[in-house]
């Protein structure tokens, strides 16, 4: 009687003890005896956190960076100002050096918002580097008379910013229809979720 016992707490503790697994999407029982899939060599989860630190850490290096270089930007804009207003600066050069400098600043706005996300968990949007790309390039095309650049060049960048444009474009719309299958997916799971009232039976 008593083996009898020892021994099915020994068999309870071993379905205690397993864990289960997945693999190629699908799920079976892990005995204890094994070991988990990744953690062979001991280090690989201790690895795995500390290059997820040094990647935050290099994440909040990057936020730093991009608010030094905002306030360069803001130095830029009042600089350009100042020239227009006391330097005898053109005022259509002084304009668009000014206009410029602003969409740097909106870039650098951007890139700071995206880190914002980034260190909070969230996902980052491919589209936000467009924009990036979009303002960057627009800022070459405003002050390319300005720099003396040629024809060429202006070419390519208005070749540059219609591209970017059309692939900005398709992102929205591939947003869209992503957020609109989410909210059709989320209707469907609420008219599932809600009961419905029981039927007065004569």
């Amino acid at each position: 009687m008593l083996s009898s016992e020892v021994e099915t707490k020994k068999n309870a503790w071993q379905t205690v003890r397993e864990c289960f697994t997945v693999e190629t999407g699908e799920v079976r029982l892990m005995a204890a005896s094994e070991k988990p899939p990744g953690r062979a060599a001991g280090g690989a989860p201790l690895l795995l956190r500390s290059m997820r630190f040094y990647n935050r850490l290099l994440h909040v290096f990057l936020g730093f960076s991009l608010i030094v270089a905002s306030l360069l930007a803001l130095w830029m804009f009042f600089y350009d100002v100042y020239g227009i207003l006391f330097l005898g600066r053109g005022l259509l050069e002084g304009f668009l050096h000014a206009l410029g400098t602003l969409l740097i600043l909106w870039t650098i706005s951007e890139l700071i918002s995206t880190e914002v996300r980034y260190l909070g968990g969230q996902r980052v949007q491919v589209a936000v580097f467009v924009d990036v790309a979009i303002a960057a390039t627009l800022r070459k095309l405003l002050i390319g008379d300005i720099e003396g650049y040629g024809i060429e060049v202006k070419l390519v960048n208005l070749a540059a910013l219609v591209a970017l444009g059309l692939l900005r474009w398709l992102l929205t719309v591939e947003m869209q229809r992503a957020a609109e299958k989410d909210e059709a997916v989320a209707t469907t799971d609420r008219r599932e979720q809600t009961p419905t009232p029981p039927t007065a039976t004569r």
